[in-house]
């Protein structure tokens, strides 16, 4: 028997085959099925299905089997989830407050972490408004504050890699800038006087510039476009190097992967080959050819689920372009 059992490891071992992941537990919302968004799927531009869909039983309970290509975030509920091969993940997610969610076995240190993911807006530290304070420099103490506390909190983390570490720093300097962006919209729900709302932007406008300036210039990376938070400040990013007279190449790419996004989601909605091909041109503008091909795989591949047959459109790519994808591949 033990024999046996040697030959078996031993067989797994240079078999190549990779240790399954699996999330199971419950689900606190009453719903008949639930959705395991692959976030990092998303960010490299890939056509295959990114949404695993699974039902629950009676009680909510569920599993699910995700096979990550590469370590990656995923969204499960409210929760955003870091999963990689061999995690053997035991969950209860609660359906509108992320932090009520617990995690248990392999790979739950990591996934602890980020249930304190700040929400709503996608990283807001002051709590949609709620935790602004009434003075303007109270109100970056905070912010700054919670960053620490996160930084920390990450510093802590161990059994991480490197490429997690360098994304969940980016994501708290994204907090942080759009917690300080947020501050004009929260100043307009809690209704104060007009003279009062100006005096504070103007004061918390020269306080968060230098903040604001520091935390900007280190998050021109295209990598980050997999947070969610930078989704939304990249077009801020953006603007805010034209604005300067700056030409970063980093902020090239980052509109490139804007652009390459939303064609790719455009062509989706298409019904027909014809308006698929319209494209073409629009997708040739994209400059980053990382962006560009992937762009152009995802219309090849719709327009063979619109026709018999393979489509006529892409050049074989060569043996760098096979291995070179819009990804950092440091772990």
């Amino acid at each position: 028997m033990e024999l046996a059992l040697f030959f078996f490891m031993l067989t797994s071992a240079f078999s190549g085959s990779r240790p399954e992941t699996i999330v199971y537990g419950k689900f606190s919302a009453a719903q008949t099925e639930i959705k395991l968004e692959d976030i990092t799927s998303s960010y490299l531009l890939k056509e295959e299905d990114k949404i695993l869909t699974t039902t629950t039983g009676v009680t909510g309970d569920f599993a699910i089997r995700p096979k990550p290509a590469l370590p990656g975030y995923y969204r499960l509920g409210c929760n955003i989830l870091f999963l990689k091969h061999g995690d053997d993940l035991k969950v209860s997610i609660d359906r509108s407050d992320p932090k009520l969610s617990t995690f248990e076995g392999v790979g739950s240190s990591v996934n602890i972490f980020l249930k304190d993911t700040p929400i709503p807006q996608e990283g807001s530290y002051l709590d949609d408004g709620k935790n602004l304070p009434a003075a303007p420099q109270d109100a970056i103490d905070e912010i700054i504050n919670s960053g620490k506390i996160r930084n920390i909190a990450l510093n802590d983390l161990k059994g991480t890699t490197h490429r997690f570490r360098k994304l969940e720093r980016a994501r708290i300097k994204a907090d942080v800038v759009n917690s300080i962006l947020s501050v004009p919209r929260y100043l307009a729900k809690l209704k104060m006087a007009p003279d009062s709302s100006r005096k504070y932007l103007l004061r918390f406008k020269a306080l968060s510039s230098p903040l604001l300036e520091s935390h900007c210039a280190s998050l021109e990376n295209p990598d980050y476009l997999q947070l969610d938070v930078y989704k939304i400040l990249a077009k801020y990013l953006i603007a805010r190097s034209k604005e300067k007279g700056l030409d970063k190449a980093s902020l090239h790419k980052v509109e490139d992967w804007i652009k390459a996004d939303s064609l790719i989601q455009k062509m989706k909605g298409m019904k027909n080959r014809e308006t698929i091909e319209d494209f073409s041109t629009e997708l040739d503008s994209i400059k980053f050819s990382k962006y560009r091909r992937a762009a152009k795989k995802i219309k090849t591949e719709l327009l063979e689920k619109l026709g018999e047959g393979k489509v006529k459109g892409l050049p074989a790519p060569t043996e760098k372009q096979r291995h070179d994808v819009p990804f950092s591949s440091s772990q």
